[in-house]
């Protein structure tokens, strides 16, 4: 099948990756992360995270001041207590403000954002109406947070990840399919720090093959669910494979542009064909 030219933008491209990982990641919210958070809340790793410290209160202050001193982090943090949010207002407003003072103190929250949700901190919300407080809070711990420099994630307090991660080390909840998350969150830090033709470029390079292209290779990722790869095999699967095939036939030897010739754009896996037009001029 043979296809024209199409002037297309890199981030055009970048955006159609995301928007085909943010299906991946909907559909696994829905399948794991709710029964996966539950029991993270009831985890050691969580308890020990957000415990009060033990010991004479005074004691406490002095070894907290100690620690501000020498810029040393604490080993606990009860503003990302998920309990301090709902168990009392009285508990809402201190732990609610101290969490948004913590974040902003570390730049992990800008003014406008912390305004956005100080009046949160003073109300709980009615039972199942929208809690702006506690969804910050629940990304706090499930969005991995990457460093712009060497793009290992952030550990705490700056990111709760880590400690959601070392949950899931331990429990019997399959986490291969939370990477589907750390990869999407690594093509938009890549496309915020390195621009959308690099962020493309080490997509197709390097995470396409092993994550999506690779039939196996996907299911397992799912956790093996074959009922959850049949539904995203036409709307994740073989878009992000036509749009693979297209990007091989792409000449790179100008920095600003990549051209390609008319291709018969024809893929096979495992499980099925994929017969797709794919247009594609890159500028």
């Amino acid at each position: 099948m043979s296809t024209g030219l199409k002037i297309r933008s890199f981030m055009s491209i970048a955006d159609e990756i995301e928007t085909h990982l943010q299906i991946v990641n909907d559909r696994i919210d829905e399948i794991w992360v709710n029964e996966a958070w539950g029991n993270f809340l009831r985890s050691i790793e969580y308890q020990n995270y957000t415990d009060a410290p033990e010991g004479n209160k005074l004691l406490k202050k002095v070894k907290g001041w100690n620690k501000k001193r020498h810029n040393e982090f604490k080993d606990s943090y009860q503003e990302f207590s998920v309990e301090h949010l709902c168990y009392s207002l009285d508990t809402r407003k201190k732990y609610g403000k101290k969490m948004l003072d913590t974040l902003k103190s570390y730049n992990m929250m800008d003014e406008k954002e912390y305004q956005k949700l100080l009046p949160a901190t003073k109300e709980i919300p009615a039972k199942g109406a929208v809690d702006p407080l506690m969804d910050r809070l629940k990304e706090y711990y499930l969005v991995p947070i990457l460093d712009k420099n060497d793009y290992k994630k952030l550990t705490t307090p700056f990111s709760g990840n880590e400690v959601f991660q070392a949950f899931l080390d331990y429990s019997p909840i399959n986490a291969e399919p939370f990477i589907f998350r750390e990869l999407l969150y690594k093509v938009r830090s890549y496309r915020m720090h390195r621009g959308d033709r690099e962020a493309v470029t080490i997509y197709f390079n390097h995470y396409h093959s092993s994550y999506v292209g690779d039939t196996a290779e996907f299911v397992r990722k799912l956790s093996g669910n074959v009922h959850l790869f049949r539904e995203l095999e036409e709307s994740v699967k073989e878009p992000l494979d036509a749009l693979a095939l297209a990007v091989r036939q792409l000449d790179w030897a100008k920095e600003g542009e990549a051209t390609t010739k008319s291709v018969d754009i024809k893929k096979r896996t495992n499980t099925n064909k994929i017969n797709q037009e794919q247009e594609i001029y890159w500028v």
